[in-house]
């Protein structure tokens, strides 16, 4: 996994996150921003006190850390971001279950059609010219495969390493962007 700093991240933990939908979508809101169990139960419309159970077992896995407190009307409220980016590699991703992957894309995929759904509403998909939209069906072979999902690694990481300069470079422009990479085997075709 890509980290946003050290952490004792693993299979173990990715397996831990998408065991759940409400800790995927905690995890999936912290690599955004910081956040409360509050601020996040009231975006996902779940109890707080599931979230908050949520919360506390990402930190348990390494994934989520507590980064401030505050006293809020004689409690204490918690507030997390994330530490780790929501992607494995090949590898990490060949080891875990098929059940485990199926998971996690289907939770990937939700998210991603929301983000296009709310962008597209907003008016603020199209609204760069230089935005990105592409589907390519394609027909490959085992080698093919495996040079076409090794370029996707690379170009995730070149995205982590510009989203990394924008950081370091600060400033209150910031575009909010959403970036989808998907290489799948598409279900076989109906026979006309």
């Amino acid at each position: 996994m890509h980290k946003l700093k050290g952490s004792k991240g693993s299979l173990k933990s990715f397996g831990a996150i998408v065991a759940h939908p409400v800790r995927a979508r905690c995890w999936t809101i912290l690599n955004e921003q910081v956040a409360s169990p509050v601020e996040l139960s009231r975006v996902l419309k779940e109890d707080v006190s599931n979230v908050s159970y949520h919360c506390r077992a990402l930190v348990e896995v390494g994934v989520v850390e507590l980064v401030e407190t505050k006293s809020v009307r004689g409690a204490v409220q918690h507030f997390y971001r994330a530490i780790q980016r929501p992607m494995s590699g090949i590898q990490e991703t060949g080891e875990r279950s098929l059940e485990n992957r199926e998971l996690f894309a289907r939770e990937a995929c939700q998210m991603i059609f929301a983000d296009a759904a709310q962008a597209l509403d907003a008016g603020t998909f199209c609204r760069r010219a230089d935005h990105q939209v592409v589907r390519i069906p394609l027909s490959l072979d085992e080698e093919g495969w495996r040079e076409v999902s090794a370029a996707y690694e690379d170009l995730y990481e070149r995205i982590f390493d510009a989203q990394a300069k924008a950081v370091a470079r600060g400033g209150d422009n910031a575009i909010r962007a959403t970036s989808v990479g998907m290489l799948m085997e598409r279900a076989p075709r109906d026979p006309l």
